[in-house]
């Protein structure tokens, strides 16, 4: 169940599919996009449901940013402000990432 918090984070999703899809030219759609809501942190509960979230959003193929995205091959098209929840496979738990960072 979707928990929306105005207190809440947006989500912070991306896709590989638009990733490529830029780098050869093809689209000029942005990989990286946040929700237009807030969610509550009880919402994520799991990657496999912020995954299913950044779907429900933005369609196939998009999944919540990970930790290791923000350095990778997404950095260049990250939000430059706000407060994202993105995933951290580490502590296997939704963290709060703030634009700038």
């Amino acid at each position: 169940m979707l928990s929306f918090d105005a207190a809440g984070n947006a989500l912070l999703c991306v896709s590989e599919h638009a990733l490529v899809e830029l780098a050869a030219g093809a689209s000029d759609a942005a990989p990286v996009a946040g929700t237009a809501l807030p969610l509550g942190a009880v919402s994520l509960v799991s990657e496999a449901a912020a995954d299913e979230i950044c779907g429900m959003f933005f369609g196939d193929g998009w999944r919540v940013a990970t930790v290791d995205d923000l350095t990778m091959s997404y950095a260049a098209y990250l939000p430059r402000e706000g407060v994202f929840w993105v995933w951290d496979a580490t502590a296997d738990a939704a963290v709060a990432w703030e634009a700038g960072q």
